[in-house]
This record gives C-alpha cells, structure tokens and sequence, in this order.
C-alpha cells in the first residue's frame, strides 16, 4: 500500500517536472496542455485515493468492523455446515475457504445440498475470502501447509469426509 502511494506520488512529481520541462522546451499546444492538465489531475486522484484508502484500513474501527463482520459470516458457515443429511453421495458437496497467498486452500467444508445451496455458502465463504485477503495487505502471514481436499461421503445419511490418501 505505501509503495503505491509512493509510485503515485513520484509519479504525479514527475509529471509535473516533465510538464514544466515540456513548457520550457517547446510551446505547448492548448490540446498537449489540456491533455497534460488532465493526466496530472488523474495521477493526483488516484494518490489521493489512495492515502484514504490507507487511512480507512489502518482505522481500529475499521478493524473491529471487519472482525465482527467475519464473525457473522463464520457463525453463518457453521449454521450451513452443522447438519449435513444425505440420502445419496452426490448431496454431499466439498467446498474450499478461499486461497492462502502460496496457493492452495485455508481448509474445507463438508455440506449437504439438502440444507444449503452452493450459491449461498459460496457467498460466505467468498466474502470471509475478502476480508483475509484485506487483512493479508495490513502484514498478516498465513503457512504454506498444504491442506488436501477431503472426498464428499453420504454414510448413515449423514454427509462425510473422507481424506485423500497421498501416495509416493
């Protein structure tokens, strides 16, 4: 985030060095001016956007929000996966808690499509997903493990996992 909003900064610096250099060099014609004009005016608001941008995510409140918010949606993925009934093993779904930064998944659930649909719980898990990441920029680290995907199961009428089993 600060490299940007250094890059922005050393950006809209040289553009203004370079608009002086160019009005110095040559006369300008009102369309190179205006258009010059206007590209400094973009480079501006894109720093501007940024160091608010910084601002708001480095805000407690911000993080306090965040954190509340990625408990409600982890009390709605639990409430999703709690009960897993199943009659046929094609019920039984595997779905993955986003992506660590060096790849691979954060875990697994196991889930029954007779009590959730892949389009709800994939938008909790998605938006858990953002808040990660987000926090992923503020200097959190995650492991490398990697985590294998478990195989959906119906047993008694109850989805399960059942591991991979890894051979060398």
């Amino acid at each position: 985030m600060m490299r940007t909003k250094l890059s922005l900064c050393a950006a809209t610096l040289l553009t203004l060095g370079l608009l002086s250099q160019v009005a110095v060099s040559k006369s300008l014609t009102k369309e190179e001016e205006t258009q010059l004009k206007q590209e400094l005016q973009q480079l501006q608001k894109k720093a501007e956007e940024a160091e608010k941008k910084q601002k708001k995510e480095s805000d407690p409140k911000e993080k306090k929000k965040d954190h509340e918010r990625y408990q409600i949606l982890q009390a709605k993925l639990d409430e999703y996966t709690a009960t897993k009934p199943c009659e046929t093993a094609a019920q039984c779904k595997v779905i993955s808690l986003g992506n660590k930064p060096c790849g691979g998944a954060w875990g697994y659930e196991i889930y029954s499509t007779q009590t959730v649909s892949e389009a709800d719980i994939s938008k909790v898990i998605s938006e858990m997903d953002a808040i990660k990441k987000k926090n992923m920029r503020k200097g959190m680290v995650s492991t490398c493990e990697h985590i294998p995907e478990p195989i959906a199961q119906c047993v008694e009428n109850q989805c399960t996992a059942q591991k991979k089993m890894l051979l060398y």
